[in-house]
């Protein structure tokens, strides 16, 4: 009786662990109301694949929340010398916390933008980031 107990009391365990690893209090930005078009640049110049090389950069990372805590989604990562991307009926319409990382090849952060509070609006918003490396 007492091997069972343990195996429940076990198993409710990590089922409970399981959950709180995965709870991401509800935040939901997508929707097909808002799209977003976004450039980027490296020191004032356009990212090419020159500027990113030798920033050193391979990848940039977005994240979206309703506060200052990161939220990733790996549709919110690009080549950094692709230097723009729209993001085209992809959002809900809603108030916004953004924020930017340039990462290199291993996928470490380079550099990290300040949070940016956008009210994303139904239909086309922009935005233009800059990475400064120097």
């Amino acid at each position: 009786m007492r091997d069972s107990c343990w195996k429940v009391y076990a198993a409710t365990a990590l089922v409970f662990f399981m959950a709180a690893a995965c709870y991401n209090g509800g935040f939901d930005p997508w929707g097909e109301e808002a799209s977003l078009s976004l450039t980027w640049a490296i020191n004032d110049a356009p990212a090419d694949a020159d500027a990113c090389e030798a920033a050193g950069a391979a990848t940039v990372r977005m994240s979206i929340n309703t506060s200052r805590e990161p939220w990733y989604d790996n549709m919110l990562e690009w080549n950094c010398s692709r230097g723009w991307v729209v993001l085209d009926t992809l959002f809900a319409v809603g108030d916004y916390y953004l924020q930017w990382e340039l990462l290199d090849a291993n996928r470490q952060i380079l550099k990290t933008t300040p949070w940016v509070r956008m009210l994303l609006v139904r239909g086309e918003n922009s935005y233009d980031v800059d990475f400064y490396t120097d």
